[in-house]
């Protein structure tokens, strides 16, 4: 058992001064130091250093490790100048990025306080590290392939790498699937995903609406998809519009990645189904997209996460840099508000859109917790999370399951 006090702690959305908390591998009690004393007098607590806070644990619901090499190889600036890069590029790009390669692309989540995080894997490839990760992973098998003639290898690939992504399930794997996007796999395999996902109970996510260009193919079959799709795969036309594919979804909620074109009627849609979005502001500016509309997303009440995507669209897969990202983009939403919802979106939102124990700190749930110090005492208790995000760029120290993991040298 263990009992850490800290200057504040968040709780509830919240922040409270000079309390505690009592762990060992599930949280016992979070209560004054009074309290505690009279509770645990027989157990030492240790006293963080001034201007310390407490967090749970951080999730980053959407990270394509299997590009963890990219730097300086793919086109930034447009969606398909982009995809373009990645169709020409692919092959050197995974086979540079080596276990070595994605086990510090995973250390550097952990540096920046992610607990947690949902790895998109197309081939498979990064499963022996999530294995071996301190983190707890929830791997979305990605079904991929738009050609009638193939879609049925690709599926029985895809069912392959989920059964073996579920042998590990007794440890800190969760599996789950990913659909990668409405233009990239044929519906009929789309469907077989989707019944699969249900009967499982397991998460599912799935591309929506990421840029422009896709959401003119899926409307008129025009634009730059058409020209790239004629190139690579002598298709066409679009197999489905956005609404008919989202409609395919209502029943089951599901993690929307991107979801930057989304329109009006959309929202309703996502928000009626109770789906989530994962917002990844980076990458949306590197791709040439615009910003998630996240004012209306929060007037709906949609739950959301703030994730960092992958190396082939970023500069580092640290949360709090996506954090501060995300600050400077949504002029429109009172930062300090925004702060608030941006610190909900990679704990207590992330944590129950993957299905986990963690993303508060309240009693029973796992103890996975990040220490954050503020430079200076904050002089108000309603902007600490605007602080953190401004002046913290590496965790303190970070536990998981009560053991420590990381600690700042």
């Amino acid at each position: 058992m263990k009992i850490l006090q800290a200057d504040y702690i968040y709780v509830d959305g919240k922040y409270i001064e000079n309390s505690a908390i009592v762990f060992d591998k599930k949280i016992e009690y979070i209560g004054s130091i009074d309290d505690i004393l009279s509770k645990y007098p027989n157990i030492e607590i240790e006293k963080l250093a001034p201007n310390s806070v407490i967090f749970p644990g951080f999730i980053n619901t959407h990270v394509h490790l299997e590009f963890s090499s990219n730097q300086t190889t793919l086109e930034y600036g447009s969606f398909v100048g982009w995809l373009r890069s990645v169709m020409s590029n692919r092959e050197d790009i995974i086979s540079d990025s080596d276990n070595k390669t994605m086990r510090v692309a995973i250390y550097d989540m952990l540096a920046s306080g992610i607990t947690a995080y949902g790895a998109i894997s197309s081939y498979g490839g990064e499963l022996e590290e999530s294995i071996k990760a301190k983190q707890k992973v929830v791997f979305f098998n990605e079904l991929i392939g738009s050609n009638p003639q193939t879609v049925d290898m690709l599926y029985s690939d895809f069912l392959e790498r989920l059964e073996l992504s579920s042998n590990y399930s007794k440890e800190n794997i969760k599996p789950a699937i990913a659909i990668h996007s409405p233009y990239s796999v044929h519906l009929i395999v789309v469907k077989r995903a989707i019944a699969l996902a249900k009967e499982k109970q397991i998460p599912l996510s799935v591309h929506f609406l990421e840029s422009s260009s896709e959401k003119e193919w899926l409307a008129q079959s025009t634009g730059e998809f058409r020209e790239f799709f004629e190139e690579f795969l002598n298709q066409t036309n679009s197999l489905t519009t956005k609404d008919d594919f989202l409609d395919l979804f209502n029943g089951y909620s599901t993690h929307l990645t991107h979801a930057v074109e989304v329109d009006d009627d959309d929202i309703d849609k996502i928000s009626q189904n109770h789906h989530s979005i994962a917002h990844c502001p980076r990458s949306n500016r590197y791709l040439g997209g615009k910003p998630l509309p996240l004012k209306k997303i929060i007037d709906k009440d949609i739950k959301f996460s703030t994730a960092t995507d992958g190396m082939s669209s970023n500069y580092s897969l640290n949360i709090l840099d996506e954090l501060k990202s995300a600050l400077m983009i949504h002029h429109n939403i009172n930062i300090n508000i925004l702060a608030d919802k941006l610190i909900e979106s990679i704990t207590k939102s992330a944590n129950d859109i993957l299905g986990l124990n963690g993303g508060v700190l309240e009693e029973g749930r796992d103890s996975d917790i990040v220490v954050m110090r503020l430079p200076n005492e904050p002089k108000s208790m309603d902007r600490i999370s605007l602080w953190t995000i401004l002046h913290c760029n590496e965790a303190d120290k970070v536990y998981i399951d009560g053991k420590i993991v990381y600690q700042k040298i």
